[in-house]
């Protein structure tokens, strides 16, 4: 195993047994602009999103998951990257995260910084950076799905016809 899969492994281990964003160590956001679950039926991962949009910012978010480790991490990273994004930033990471888990291509994060509105948390690109470490879940198509159900259950969040309509989407 190379230093950069081992690396990985860690990072997704990390994130899978001390998740973050997660009602057991933040609390339950209060008055959250919408709530979102998923499940993934072919192996029983579930997952509820919280999210508080402000402007037209993800100000908070809370991700309550149970399921494999893939599953958690992928929730805990998700949170840490959008938590702050516009929603059109975390549309677009969403729609690259998932081509990235089906094809193994590399997220671009020249295209974030492109979009212009990154915030200055990600001036580092360390949040965006770390995602990478699901790119090698393309190999075994059992765990796409494990990989990508909290991304599907943010999209649907997003779709909400109460956030569609308050907030438009124009693909870039």
């Amino acid at each position: 195993m190379s230093i950069s899969q081992e690396l990985y492994k860690e990072l997704i281990l990390e994130h899978s047994q001390n998740p973050s964003h997660c009602p057991n160590k933040c609390g339950h956001l209060s008055n959250p602009t919408v709530v979102q679950e998923g499940v993934n039926r072919s192996c029983g991962d579930e997952v509820e999103l919280e999210i508080l949009i402000e402007g037209d910012k993800i100000s908070s978010i809370r991700v309550e998951s149970r399921g494999c480790s893939i599953s958690l991490a992928s929730g805990s990273m998700m949170a840490d990257a959008v938590e702050g994004m516009s929603i059109r930033e975390a549309r677009h990471l969403i729609e690259r995260f998932k081509a990235m888990i089906i094809t193994g291509e590399a997220l671009n994060l020249l295209e974030f910084e492109k979009l212009g509105e990154i915030r200055e948390k990600l001036g580092e690109l360390e949040v965006l950076e770390d995602l990478e470490a699901f790119r090698g879940v393309h190999k075994y198509p059992i765990r796409v799905k494990c990989a990508t159900l909290v991304w599907s259950t943010l999209e649907q969040a997003l779709n909400q016809s109460k956030i569609k309509e308050t907030y438009r989407y124009e693909k870039t």
